[in-house]
């Protein structure tokens, strides 16, 4: 390939160097990527800038224009190629230029970099020298540190306990905002505040301080603070004393956890905040070259501000031992002479300094011995990169994350970030404790949507919660299995496009708390039906045995009047009345008392397996007078053989009921039918009318006692009002089931269900 003049004018400027191996050398190993450039294409390039741009040898960049190493548009929008001609112009036109760039590896990857032009004239043909620095992992560090911060400030913000900062004036210094959630107070009001002023009871402050002050520490100490002008808290206290660099007392730091609502039987949400403050310095390199005794014969601007010279004559033919004090000097200069003497290179290796300002500042520093054109060591060069950042960074998020682990372990409540897919990533020890694992470890390898989740709709109701930071209750599976109930203030993480990075949140175990709602709310319930069943049962009373008691007490102060004389029909009559009263009465008795007794668990079944058609016919027969006073026909159109496993009294009275409401609600003439068929485990036993049926409002309460007032029937019949709640209560005895259909004037059907005797006989009843 044939290359542009520059390989001559490259020449003619290392012979106008005092040492062309010198220039090679600086040039070769430097840490930044060097092109040369006519203002169109590049020319010429060092070995860094292949290792840079991901280039095999010279020739993938040489005679490329200087744009092709570019993305088509840098991050701000702007065209690379445009700018780029104008920075070159710029550098032409003023010499040295400098400014950010993003550029572009030959494998299409992208890096940030700072870039300085140079421009430079050899036989009157103008060159750019591009020195490009790759400073993605400067930018990275940054990021870092910026979305840590964005990380501790948010769970700050969030934490639900109130975490507190006192100086060594005992001043409030910090205070988290959810002071505002337990006091009337705002952050501001309280900031600068003296401690002592929130304190109701003095006399706590001084038994807190005497443990803090012997100790170092304190958790879990209860006392009462003031949170308003006219109204206090409890809270709990874990602190401990801060320290200055001297060990001398700096004030207390120290979480409040209000224990007002556990004292009256509630549990508070635990907040937990996080601080963080990081500072990142960035500083360019160093670069320099040595004689063989060590003296600077070569040094940058960068080197010159490392060292505090104002000029470059200030440190030339100078060592380290006479440009830095004591040990730092020694220790440098001992460092060139193994490196000239041995002739092997120092590479990355990393040392601190402090600067003229009294800044330490930190380097890693490469010594390359320089040799002449026939290999003889004559000096070396030295390459400094600075790193201050790099490790004031890492130092600063090392802190963070401490300051934040120490927090999140401190807490009673269980801290989390898990994945979107259901992994845990980070916990607290009170979330292992929580959900009854052994370790971190082992809680990590949990699929929490499989094995936490009794219900996966829990998952997803909680997920849409934290999309609004709000609260969630919902029960998970420890790993025994046992279930707990959960209290969860969680929210999302989110990238720059909005897709969810992880969740966060604080949870809080409430099985306790819910089983106290849960048993308060059944024994309200119970408490209301039963208030509702004593009204009921007054209402029946009232109701269904006054009538018939008057009616009696009417008749028989009739037949006891000697002074009305009625003939022997008439008494007849009377007594035969008399008589149908009572029976119903006593129907009623009977009914109200079989209530009472399933009410009170007084009842036992004794359940066998029995012929249904038998028990039908004797029901048909206690029954066939009253159909046949309203011409009514009973038909039986049960099988010969079906049988039922039941309690034979339980079942006739149910039986009898049905067929006594069909008779009571059908005209003169009508049909009152009994079928029925063996559906396998259970046998459905129909009871069919042809009569008046039911209205469809009154369908939903006809098996709730009191539900529904007692009809009279077609022939004004009285009724009890209970005998289609013992069937329904009946029927569920025997883990069956009672449901009727019926339409105004087209007649109803019972239909019930009841354990099949012949399934029962082949597989026993524990098998059903």
């Amino acid at each position: 390939m044939n290359r542009p003049s520059i390989t001559y004018g490259i020449n003619t400027l290392i012979q106008n160097l005092d040492s062309a191996e010198l220039f090679h050398l600086l040039i070769e190993n430097a840490n930044d990527a060097i092109l040369f450039m006519n203002p169109t294409q590049f020319v010429e390039c060092n070995s860094r800038a292949l290792e840079v741009f991901g280039a095999k040898s010279k020739d993938d960049i040489i005679t490329s224009p200087p744009w092709m190493l570019s993305p088509e548009k840098q991050p701000d929008g702007s065209c690379s190629k445009t700018s780029a001609l104008e920075y070159i112009s710029a550098a032409v036109a003023n010499s040295f230029n400098r400014f950010y760039w993003q550029h572009k590896r030959l494998d299409g990857t992208l890096f940030d970099a700072e870039v300085s032009l140079h421009s430079f004239v050899v036989d009157n043909e103008v060159f750019v020298q591009s020195i490009v620095r790759d400073i993605t992992r400067f930018k990275k560090t940054e990021e870092a540190l910026r979305k840590s911060e964005q990380r501790y400030k948010s769970i700050f913000e969030n934490v639900q306990d109130v975490f507190y900062q006192t100086d060594a004036e005992s001043r409030i210094a910090l205070i988290s905002p959810s002071i505002s959630r337990y006091s009337s107070y705002s952050v501001e009001e309280l900031i600068g505040r003296p401690v002592g002023s929130l304190y109701a009871h003095p006399g706590q402050r001084k038994d807190l301080l005497t443990i803090l002050m012997k100790e170092g520490q304190i958790n879990n100490f209860e006392l009462e603070l003031v949170s308003g002008p006219e109204s206090t808290i409890m809270v709990s206290v874990s602190a401990h004393v801060l320290l200055n660099e001297k060990g001398e007392f700096n004030g207390i730091e120290g979480v409040l956890h209000d224990i007002t609502a556990i004292k009256n039987a509630y549990n508070d949400v635990v907040k937990e905040r996080i601080m963080l403050r990081t500072l990142i310095d960035n500083l360019p390199d160093t670069v320099y070259v040595k004689d063989l005794e060590g003296r600077k014969i070569i040094a940058n601007c960068a080197d010159l501000r490392f060292i505090g010279a104002d000029s470059e004559s200030e440190v030339l033919y100078k060592t380290d031992k006479e440009l830095f004090a004591g040990a730092e000097g020694e220790h440098g200069w001992s460092q060139d002479m193994e490196v000239i003497n041995k002739g092997i290179s120092l590479v990355n290796v990393v040392s601190s300094s402090i600067d003229r300002n009294g800044d330490e500042i930190w380097l890693r520093t490469s010594k390359i011995p320089l040799k002449d054109v026939d290999g003889n060591i004559v000096g070396l060069v030295g390459i400094g990169h600075d790193i201050t950042s790099d490790v004031a960074g890492n130092k600063a998020l090392k802190e963070s994350e401490e300051k934040y682990r120490t927090l999140m372990e401190s807490i009673p409540d269980g801290v989390y970030r898990s994945t979107p897919d259901g992994r845990f990533i980070e916990a607290n020890k009170a979330l292992v404790a929580i959900l009854g694992y052994d370790n971190k470890e082992e809680l990590f390898k949990v699929d929490i949507k499989k094995e936490l989740y009794f219900d996966i709709k829990d998952r997803e109701t909680a997920v849409l919660t934290e999309k609004f930071e709000e609260m969630a209750i919902y029960p998970l599976r420890k790993k025994n299995g046992q279930k707990i109930w959960v209290e969860d203030h969680g929210w999302l993480k989110t990238d720059e496009l909005g897709n969810v990075v992880y969740h966060e949140g604080v949870l809080r175990d409430i099985t306790e708390r819910y089983n106290f709602q849960v048993q308060l709310g059944q024994y309200t319930e119970q408490l209301k039906q039963a208030n509702e069943t004593k009204d009921k049962l007054f209402s029946i009373i009232a109701h269904d045995l006054l009538s018939p008691f008057n009616a009696m007490l009417g008749f028989t102060n009739l037949l006891c009047d000697d002074e009305v004389v009625f003939s022997e029909e008439e008494k007849r009559d009377m007594l035969l009345r008399l008589k149908g009263v009572a029976g119903n009465t006593f129907k009623l008795l009977q009914n109200l008392l079989t209530w009472s007794r399933m009410q009170r668990g007084k009842i036992n079944l004794e359940s066998t397996v029995f012929n249904l058609k038998e028990m039908l016919l004797t029901v048909f027969e206690v029954l066939e007078e009253a159909a046949h006073s309203k011409k009514i026909r009973l038909v039986d159109q049960l099988a010969n053989s079906l049988q039922v496993y039941a309690d034979k009294s339980v079942t006739h009275i149910v039986l009898y009921n049905l067929v006594v409401n069909g008779l009571k609600f059908t005209q003169e003439g009508g049909v009152v039918s009994v079928s029925g068929d063996d559906m396998g485990d259970f046998v459905e036993i129909r009871v069919k009318d042809t009569g008046i049926g039911i209205p469809a409002d009154r369908l939903a309460n006809l098996f709730v006692a009191g539900g529904s007032k007692s009809t009279p029937g077609t022939n004004n019949e009285k009724g009890t009002g209970l005998g289609l709640v013992l069937c329904k209560e009946f029927v569920e005895m025997h883990k069956g089931s009672i449901r009727v259909v019926s339409e105004p004037g087209k007649g109803s059907e019972f239909i019930l269900l009841l354990p099949s005797g012949s399934f029962v006989q082949k597989k026993g009843w524990d098998n059903c």
